[in-house]
């Protein structure tokens, strides 16, 4: 229903077996200081195990419920825009609560340019610390979140243009949606963000951040931290490929996830992804031009791999090498002690001999004596 001052805002929430924090997350969406004629909640369920759709449909009845057959965030994302009748369209992690006024500070802002593509809230931890007041570069394409774990003492109170936004809670006008496209599924969760706020620049949207929106995250409350570093460094090579071809050779490296033990997969595993968006992301002439730095560069990967493959083992023998040299030492001062111990107990064996001899030699002459 048409509101003379609240628009129609659809409010998408996507959940993985997160039955334990939907109570506060859709009781603070239903507290809010916004007509509840004009809001749409739809929880998008990712194949939960753990009865939240079941919980929803009993204790918040008026939520729109989508159950996706697979765990994709972007995906459940994209069911949730089709599903959505706003004229904007909102996105909340499950593991949150909203403050109050969450929503009109967000629509304050948008309302004000129809350039404005996209605004995003304040994130906070509980303990109201920040999580995130959008997100800023680090080297080899990493991104981070600004002020995060920082005490909130208003530093990032001013409402600011920004490069990109926090997915945990972010508002989209829909013409803006349907200009850049919807969630990229191969993405799954984690940069997607990026991606989405890279493509809002790229088509001449402006986003902001607007502090005056609050919203509370518990913070990777529903996924395994081991998938989250995986999807992290898998992602970043996606949204190089995707965006930045030029630079995917020099850093295709990173941090070295994949390369030493610590992947769920190896380079080699994520590289088909990788050039398939490289693909489908860009004409025939930038890919014959990134395809030979990005193998430049495997080959230097590869010898590093080698070598630390071959300096591990080393490093392990020489630590193997002390700890038996160690023990060895152990061993040969234990038997120095036992020596010494034998020695001291044949010692004290013949003093007590000797002791046992004079006592006989006693007795028998104590016995000569009282014979006589």
């Amino acid at each position: 229903m048409k509101d003379m001052i609240n628009p129609d805002v659809s409010i998408v929430i996507v959940n993985f077996n997160g039955k334990r924090y939907l109570n506060k997350c859709f009781s603070s969406i239903f507290d809010l200081d916004y007509s509840s004629n004009c809001l749409q909640v739809i929880m998008v369920d990712n194949a939960s195990t753990d009865d939240s759709v079941d919980f929803t449909k009993k204790n918040f009845s008026s939520v729109e419920i989508i159950q996706n057959d697979v765990n994709n965030y972007c995906r459940a994302n994209n069911l949730g825009i089709q599903k959505s009748r706003g004229e904007f369209v909102a996105f909340v992690n499950n593991d949150t609560w909203v403050d109050k006024n969450w929503l009109t500070e967000l629509m304050k802002v948008i309302a004000k340019d129809k350039k404005i593509g996209c605004v995003g809230s304040k994130i906070l931890f509980p303990d109201g610390s920040i999580n995130s007041a959008g997100h800023q570069e680090f080297p080899d394409f990493y991104w981070g979140d600004l002020g995060f774990r920082e005490i909130d003492k208003k530093y990032y109170d001013a409402i600011s243009e920004v490069k990109s936004l926090c997915g945990c809670s972010i508002l989209f006008r829909r013409t803006c949606l349907e200009e850049i496209g919807f969630f990229d599924e191969d993405f799954g969760i984690f940069l997607e963000d990026i991606d989405m706020s890279l493509r809002c620049q790229k088509a001449g949207w402006k986003l902001f951040f607007v502090p005056g929106s609050i919203i509370y995250h518990h913070f990777h409350g529903s996924i395994d931290e081991n998938l989250l570093k995986f999807q992290v460094e898998k992602n970043r090579l996606l949204l190089i490929a995707k965006h930045f071809p030029d630079k995917l050779g020099d850093a295709l490296f990173g941090k070295g996830y994949f390369l030493n033990g610590h992947g769920q997969k190896g380079i080699l595993d994520i590289l088909p992804l990788v050039v398939s968006k490289l693909s489908n992301s860009h004409n025939k002439d930038t890919i014959r031009r990134t395809l030979p730095t990005v193998f430049e560069e495997l080959k230097k990967i590869f010898n590093f791999k080698r070598d630390y493959s071959v300096q591990s083992l080393f490093n392990e023998k020489e630590k193997l090498e002390r700890i038996l040299e160690g023990k060895e030492n152990e061993l040969k001062e234990k038997l120095i002690e036992l020596s010494r111990q034998n020695a001291l107990t044949t010692e004290l064996k013949q003093q007590l001999d000797s002791t046992n001899e004079q006592l006989s030699m006693q007795n028998a002459l104590t016995t000569e004596l009282k014979q006589q």
